[in-house]
């Protein structure tokens, strides 16, 4: 996935730049694999990621952002489950924060970023199937306080369009009477809406 993202990154910068605008709206969609670390998902494996925001402008290098994410999460094989029996963790919530990047410029159509935001993240666990002849339905879920720190890249394709990659780490702290950390690494499109 790193590699993917290294070379992508590494091509854009070799196309020629177009000019990047000046913007107080945009919106962006990303989605790529979410890496569980720490005890609140331990023995998870990788999963699909997904973040979907809004950004408004305050200067050419800072914008206030509000987004909504979602991952899910398996459990490695070599975890004591049964066969037939599947065992998944749901993080879903939504974030405020602050997203401070590089100035843009018409000579360099790479902007990088740093984001910063706190928020709330609603864990479910559900575990499912059928064990002995009974059938297994099993969830349960809880809200914590969460926050995050990203870092990221965008590229201006077009005068409205940019293409984005971005790792995060997020924390929530108290999810099944333990913290919960993920890494979702993305990739996606950035949406401008132009002055």
């Amino acid at each position: 996935m790193y590699r993917i993202l290294l070379a992508t990154a590494a091509a854009l910068l070799l196309l020629p730049a177009p000019a990047y605008p000046q913007t107080n709206v945009s919106v962006h969609v990303v989605g790529g694999l979410g890496l569980p670390v720490g005890d609140g998902l331990d023995g998870s494996k990788e999963g699909p990621a997904f973040v979907a925001g809004l950004s408004v402008s305050l200067t050419e290098t800072a914008a206030i952002v509000a987004e909504g994410q979602y991952s899910q999460y398996g459990q490695e094989d070599d975890v004591n489950i049964p066969e037939g029996v599947d065992a998944t963790a749901k993080l879903t919530g939504a974030n405020i924060g602050a997203l401070f990047s590089t100035r843009p410029s018409m000579e360099n159509p790479v902007r990088a970023y740093l984001h910063l935001g706190l928020g709330f993240t609603r864990g479910t666990g559900q575990v499912s199937g059928g064990f002995l002849g009974e059938s297994i339905n099993v969830s349960s879920s809880s809200t914590s306080f969460s926050l995050l720190v990203g870092i990221g890249m965008k590229y201006a394709v077009t005068e409205s369009v940019s293409f984005m990659v971005d790792t995060r780490y997020n924390h929530a702290l108290d999810h099944f009477d333990s913290s919960s950390q993920w890494i979702p690494n993305t990739a996606g499109l950035s949406f401008a809406f132009p002055q």
